[in-house]
């Protein structure tokens, strides 16, 4: 399958000087454009040599570096056909020291989504024979990774020498960014509550609390001027919804003492009073998958203004469940992908399993 860029050479001249130009552009684009992209030999050779520059030393080469990299290819001794000359290296030289650069976000939001439909494709059609004979395993898997991966953002990770003072001499160093309380004695045992890119499990037997304790930990998210997004493959949206009136209306007197009218006023005010928001979706049992609850979360940032501060799904148990040899694999790739889900919303997940002998060991 040819997955060259689409784009005719000076576009990915372009492509190249911005990679040069900026490092945070480098960074983005290093994990999601695969060499065979571009269409020519000098450009696939500089891009393999500024990729490789820049994983040795961690710092990006200059033009004229680049171009000397390319000419030490040309080297008699090697007695290998690069597929360029000296005269194009130096025409390549001219090209990308006189790029202009008023459009480069315009130029990598375009080469990210080309390297995003690729991969797609490139599974795809890596799959397909697999498919036509009813093998679906490795399709759901690798879809699973690409829905995952952030096209936008490809971050190496952290380089952990070099990077040292960042971890202690910076503000907020060594500390959990965007810890939200359970608003329960758990707090003191894990460090204040849940922080971004977090995954929090609560296990219980069925009938033991799983939906209360989590109800009251977004009550508690709630008190703090959260945005929380509450979903649910078991309850209805409206059973909940009056749990969390029964909690809200506990903080004055028993829920019981209150006429429905009173319980519309003082909920609304609450609501009006404070910066904090709950969305309540409810899905059907079994239906549920990560990119779905990926693609809900985005369209609620969109259309309703409400970006997740923290989100509980209600429960694990209850989604589609990954096709695999054994369950306990399918459980771990579904808390695999909601781990990643976290990791790309910077957000804590909050989920909950039914406990039984082993139930614990399917998510580890």
């Amino acid at each position: 399958m040819n997955n060259a860029f689409k784009y005719d050479v000076y576009f990915q001249q372009r492509i190249l000087a911005i990679a040069i130009y900026r490092e945070d552009y480098l960074r983005n684009l290093m994990g999601i454009i695969q060499p065979e992209y571009f269409t020519t030999n000098l450009l696939i050779s500089s891009w393999k040599i500024l990729i490789a520059k820049y994983l040795e030393s961690g710092v990006k080469v200059s033009v004229d570096t680049l171009c000397m990299l390319l000419k030490n290819l040309l080297d008699v001794k090697t007695k290998k056909p690069v597929g360029f000359t000296a005269d194009q290296v130096d025409t390549l030289r001219e090209q990308l020291m006189e790029t202009d650069y008023a459009d480069a976000e315009i130029i990598l939001q375009e080469v990210q989504g080309f390297c995003k439909q690729a991969a797609f494709l490139t599974v795809m059609a890596t799959q397909v024979d697999k498919v036509m004979v009813g093998e679906y395993d490795e399709l759901y898997l690798k879809m699973g990774e690409l829905f995952s991966q952030d096209f936008t953002q490809a971050y190496m990770g952290m380089d952990y020498f070099t990077e040292v003072s960042k971890r202690y001499l910076t503000e907020g160093a060594n500390s959990r960014k965007g810890v939200i309380p359970t608003g329960l004695d758990l707090d003191t045992s894990i460090g204040g509550g849940l922080a971004a890119k977090e995954l929090g499990l609560v296990l219980a037997p069925t009938g033991r609390g799983k939906t209360a304790m989590m109800l009251n930990m977004a009550y508690a998210a709630l008190l703090r001027g959260h945005k929380v997004t509450y979903i649910s493959c078991e309850l209805s949206e409206d059973a909940l919804g009056a749990r969390l009136d029964k909690l809200l209306m506990s903080a004055i007197r028993n829920m019981e003492e209150f006429l429905p009218i009173d319980v519309v006023s003082v909920v609304k005010k609450f609501g009006n009073s404070s910066k904090s928001r709950l969305m309540i979706r409810e899905f059907p049992s079994r239906d549920l998958t990560v990119p779905k609850l990926q693609a809900y979360l985005k369209t609620l940032e969109a259309t309703k203004k409400h970006k997740t501060d923290v989100l509980f799904v209600d429960y694990i148990g209850e989604m589609r469940i990954p096709t695999a040899d054994r369950e306990d694999l399918a459980y771990r790739q579904l808390a695999s992908e909601l781990r990643a889900l976290a990791n790309k919303f910077e957000i804590p997940v909050w989920t909950a399993h039914q406990m039984n002998r082993g139930s614990h060991e399917k998510l580890l």
